[in-house]
């Protein structure tokens, strides 16, 4: 089973990168990852699993707390980076 994060924010180039840094440096790999946008607003889905797991087995909840705090970090990361939020 792959978990599954979403993510929506102000549109911005690199985004999806910097997001699935984040989750390899946990050892979790990104089978997947979309991105929608709408005017400056961006959507990512992130399909995940841990890095060289079987296909049916799913992040346990410590780990997907874990990913899910590490993409926020690097999402709000980024955009402290750019000098803006919103």
């Amino acid at each position: 089973m792959i978990a599954v994060f979403t993510r929506a924010a102000r549109a911005f180039p690199g985004r999806e990168c910097h997001g699935c840094r984040a989750l390899a440096g946990l050892g979790i790999s990104v089978r997947s990852a979309h991105v929608s946008t709408l005017g400056p607003q961006a959507v990512d889905v992130f399909y995940v699993q841990e890095a060289g797991a079987e296909a049916d087995v799913p992040l346990e909840p410590g780990r997907a707390a874990v990913a899910v705090t590490a993409l926020l970090d690097a999402l709000l990361a980024t955009v402290a980076d750019e000098g803006s939020v919103g």
